[in-house]
Formats: C-alpha cells, sequence, structure tokens
C-alpha cells in the first residue's frame, strides 16, 4: 500500500510535469447489438440505436504523440424489438475510463481504453453494471476536431456488448 501512494503522490506528477493539459467532449451515435444468455437459441444478436456524449476533463498529451486520459462518459441505448413479441427495453448508462491514444501521424490516431459503467434499466428501474473495452480510430482534420470511429464489446452478466458508430470530438488542447 505504501508503494502505490509513493506513486501517486511523487512519481504521477513527475510525469505530469512533461505532458500537456488537452480536455476534451465528445458525441457520438452508432449501433449498439447485444447478445443475452438467456435468449441466444431464439435471436443471437439484438440490435438498437445508441447515442453517447463523453467529457475528457483529466486528459494529458506527451510529446504530441501519446494521450493519456479518464473520460467520463453517458449514453442511452433505444429500445430493440426485433422478434415482434419479445423487446428489450432501453437503457442510460454512465460510467468511467482509461484510455492511451497513439497519435502516429499527423491526422491520425489510435486509442484503446478501459471502461466500466453503471447500467440503469429503465423499464424495469433496476440497475447493474459493465466492463469492457474499446478501441477508438480518430482523424484530425483541424487541430482541435476529430472525426472518431470507436468499436467497443463489453460484458455485462447474462449478456455481450457490441457497438460501433461515429463520433466527433472537440479538444480545447488543439485551440489553446
Amino acid at each position: 500500500m505504501r508503494r502505490i501512494v509513493f506513486i501517486l503522490l511523487f512519481v504521477t506528477p513527475s510525469f505530469l510535469h512533461a505532458a500537456s493539459w488537452s480536455p476534451a467532449i465528445a458525441l457520438s451515435a452508432g449501433y449498439e447489438g447485444s447478445s443475452f444468455a438467456e435468449i441466444r437459441d431464439e435471436i443471437p444478436l439484438w440490435s438498437t440505436a445508441r447515442t453517447s456524449a463523453e467529457l475528457e476533463v483529466i486528459s494529458f498529451t506527451f510529446n504530441e504523440k501519446h494521450r493519456l486520459s479518464f473520460p467520463i462518459a453517458v449514453s442511452y441505448s433505444a429500445d430493440s424489438n426485433e422478434s415482434g413479441r419479445l423487446r428489450i427495453p432501453g437503457v442510460f448508462a454512465g460510467g468511467l475510463s482509461l484510455r492511451y491514444g497513439y497519435r502516429f501521424a499527423e491526422y491520425f490516431e489510435i486509442a484503446v481504453s478501459a471502461d466500466t459503467s453503471a447500467i440503469w434499466h429503465i423499464k424495469q428501474d433496476a440497475l447493474s453494471w459493465r466492463i469492457g473495452g474499446t478501441v477508438l480510430f480518430s482523424y484530425f482534420p483541424l487541430s482541435f476536431l476529430a472525426i472518431a470511429v470507436p468499436a467497443s464489446v463489453s460484458y455485462s452478466p447474462g449478456a455481450v456488448y457490441f457497438s460501433t458508430g461515429l463520433m466527433l470530438r472537440l479538444m480545447a488542447g488543439g485551440i489553446i
């Protein structure tokens, strides 16, 4: 425990001294597919529309190529009605991520993240959790604007989720 406290208090600030603060905000819309253990035989993948917003207040860029951030995200997935008689109700989700991005060219970046979120099932008025990972491919037409394609896989007890979409990211670090 002492080592962890030492790292957090002394080593981390030395890395951050060489970094520049680069906050961002992002909006995305896309597709989410869900596979549920209880109804897998009937319909293998349930599809729905998904929208999300993301805020990166804690975000640092190192050497203009490496980015480390801790995004806070909220999302909404609409109801899914694949079979006409069975309906998967919509959910709100909110959570945190740890993301590392590498800008391998002037206009392109690839990022990976580990995600965790709480899910509120609207019609059931129930709460559950989800963990997963995301790969984010970004194109920067301007220094402060990115067009990105996120692809994620996450797990919740009894279900596996796949999602992809289109994201617009505005980065204050590119403006300043």
